[in-house]
């Protein structure tokens, strides 16, 4: 089983019947290996598919990813539009190919925008970026772009997730910072947006400390996971 259930976050109980079916165990997260002791860690593939990190250049450019459901996008636009306005530098808006030929459908009134499809070229040359929660955050997390996680959804669905899932936090690099002590990664603006805060997020911002905990992250995480997923399967290692 590769990438296995995170039980770390919610319904435990299915670490019984993990253990019960499954005999070799790959998890992709290090602190994992608190739940699967007879597992192996091995590796994130986000390693693998991320080879360049944040240089030090400034791009004079913000980008704006919000994620790939259309309810996600729905209730992000509106925040990202006028956060646009009020952003002195280049907005980018991140779209998924799939959605290349309904933008307008799906995301309103993009004027404000400049339109890119490839969502980690558009990290690596941007100053700052507001990201729905996801992996994208994880994403930006390694290379090193300074971000802050942003999640709405309606009331009621809020409201059952954070009765099932028992975390302090909900973007994966704060995740595991908390579980090895090094406190919070990014900030995160999860239903409630205040602009002035979102704002300040961006003017207060540094590229130089967000990329110091870009590389304790990655030291973390420490390889990709191809090539130690293929050698389990072909080993036949537990």
């Amino acid at each position: 089983y590769y990438i296995l259930p995170k039980v770390w976050a919610w319904k435990k109980g299915r670490i019984k019947e993990v253990n019960k079916y499954v005999d070799k165990k790959a998890y992709i997260f290090p602190f994992e290996r608190e739940i699967w002791r007879d597992g192996i860690y091995v590796g994130n593939p986000l390693l693998d598919e991320i080879k360049k990190y944040r240089d030090d250049n400034v791009y004079n450019t913000v980008a704006f990813l919000p994620g790939s459901r259309k309810s996600e996008i729905k209730s992000l636009m509106p925040t990202f539009r006028i956060l646009a306005e009020k952003i002195d530098k280049k907005a980018v808006l991140a779209v998924p190919e799939i959605y290349k030929d309904k933008i307008d459908e799906i995301y309103g009134d993009i004027s404000g925008f400049e339109i890119v499809f490839d969502a980690k070229e558009a990290l690596l040359k941007s100053d700052f970026a507001y990201i729905c929660s996801g992996t994208a955050t994880l994403e930006a997390a390694i290379i090193g772009t300074p971000f802050v996680l942003m999640y709405k959804t309606r009331r009621i669905e809020y409201l059952i997730a954070k009765s099932l899932v028992k975390l302090n936090y909900v973007g994966l690099a704060n995740i595991i910072f908390e579980y090895e002590k090094l406190g919070e990664f990014h900030k995160e603006y999860l239903q409630n947006f205040n602009l002035k805060d979102l704002l300040n997020e961006y003017k207060t911002s540094s590229l130089e400390e967000f990329k110091e905990k870009s590389k304790k992250l990655r030291n973390i995480l420490k390889f990709g996971s191809a090539k130690n997923l293929a050698k389990l399967i072909s080993s036949g290692e537990n």
